[in-house]
């Protein structure tokens, strides 16, 4: 009997309008982290709020003690800056509320398999990418007509830029080669969700060969993004000390690991970048102006230092990171910081025991996004806040339903 993916059967235990509603609600946990059609649609995003707030009481969902307890946290951080800085802005708090809210009721509202969705949903955004990508490098008419598509049919809200549609995002060619931004606004962002797609299959499907997991490498390799690189080799790296296939650790793991150092080594958005931005941030030595990620994550640095439980940026305005590492320890204080990425573990941990997958594996993933993070200031949008709170989903009633429907799955096929 042929064999039928875990994902898809859960999927289709559920009635179709269902699935079409939930697919709907996690395409746009993947599209406010960067689809600015969307993502930058301030009006749109409030609106997105008060839909789901009153779709969260019409279906009668239970707010959790965990959800008020991140909550209080956030206020009492608020309340610090507040304190220290001043400059309340009532707008900023209330966006700061329906940060946290939109992810948490979309996980609520669709429950555990929202990683399903997300999986699916990313895939099909990635080979989208490909019937863009590969043709413009192959005709520069291509290009010119998805740009001039982009600027007729004018959904991005940006002021001056006319690049998104949904489904791509215009990008020119420099020096012969076309980053992948995908549906995003610039490469490095699709390759952050790209990341977060590949951990979560890998750990699903246990196999660095399965069909999505080669489309979110390949896809991944297009976005030619300094951090989603280093990203993937720590991922792979670590992926690779789990496995206990002779071929893959004897063979495949040596050819792979002598690749990345040649690739690393040649190609100039590695190596020569990194280099470049640290005697670039040398020569700016105490300078406040962030000029790469290197010299902004200094800079970051200098703040936290003066206010390293609080930090700053909610309540007052400050020059923005562009360091998404530094830039969340700044905005939540270094106490934030660890809760941030310690939730972040434990949520994958459970997700690894309901996979029956190794549970160290969850430590491994989130270094590897923490080092994604270094490139892009996502650390806020709803998939990387989802994730933070996605433990709450796993409560014991619903992990031995989860444990369950896995098992049946297995006697099924």
């Amino acid at each position: 009997m042929k064999t039928v993916t875990k994902s898809h059967t859960l999927l289709r235990k559920e009635p179709s309008d269902i699935i079409f509603r939930n697919y709907i609600l996690v395409y746009f946990m993947f599209a406010l982290g960067g689809v600015t059609t969307f993502s930058s649609n301030s009006r749109f995003v409030q609106g997105f709020f008060i839909f789901l707030f009153f779709l969260f009481l019409f279906k009668k969902k239970v707010f959790d003690k965990e959800f008020f307890f991140i909550l209080f946290f956030v206020l009492f951080i608020f309340l610090g800056q507040l304190f220290i800085f001043g400059n309340f802005n009532l707008v900023g708090a209330i966006a700061l509320f329906y940060s946290f809210f939109i992810p948490y009721s979309l996980i609520k509202l669709v429950g555990y398999r929202f990683t399903d969705y997300y999986i699916n949903i990313t895939y099909v955004f990635a080979i989208i990418s490909f019937l863009f990508l590969v043709p413009s490098y192959i005709s520069q008419d291509f290009r010119e007509a998805v740009k001039d598509f982009a600027v007729w049919i004018n959904l991005d809200p940006l002021i001056g830029v006319k690049d998104n549609f949904i489904i791509y995002n215009h990008e020119l060619m420099v020096n012969g080669m076309i980053k992948n931004p995908g549906p995003f606004y610039e490469a490095g962002a699709f390759g952050t969700f790209l990341i977060v797609a590949l951990i979560l299959n890998l750990i699903k499907t246990k196999k660095l060969l399965e069909k999505k997991n080669v489309v979110f490498i390949l896809a991944i390799l297009t976005t030619l993004s300094t951090a989603t690189y280093i990203s993937l080799f720590i991922l792979l790296f670590f992926y690779f000390t789990q496995s206990k296939s002779l071929w893959i650790n004897v063979v495949l793991a040596p050819i792979l690991f002598i690749l990345v150092f040649e690739v690393f080594s040649a190609v100039p958005f590695l190596r020569d970048k990194i280099e470049a931005e640290y005697e670039a941030s040398s020569r700016q030595g105490d300078n406040e102006e962030r000029i790469g990620r290197i010299q902004g994550g200094k800079v970051d640095l200098q703040y936290i230092l003066r206010s390293p439980v609080f930090g700053r940026g909610l309540t007052s305005p400050y020059a923005g990171s562009n360091n998404g590492l530094t830039g969340l320890a700044l905005s939540y204080g270094i106490i934030g910081f660890f809760l941030y990425f310690y939730l972040i573990i434990k949520s994958l941990k459970f997700y690894c025991k309901a996979n029956m997958y190794n549970q160290k594996f969850a430590v491994f993933s989130t270094i590897s996004i923490a080092s994604v993070l270094l490139g892009q200031v996502l650390y806020s949008k709803p998939i990387f806040l989802g994730l933070m709170m996605m433990f709450i989903l796993y409560k014991r009633s619903n992990m031995q339903s989860y444990l369950v429907s896995t098992s049946l799955q297995k006697s099924q096929t």
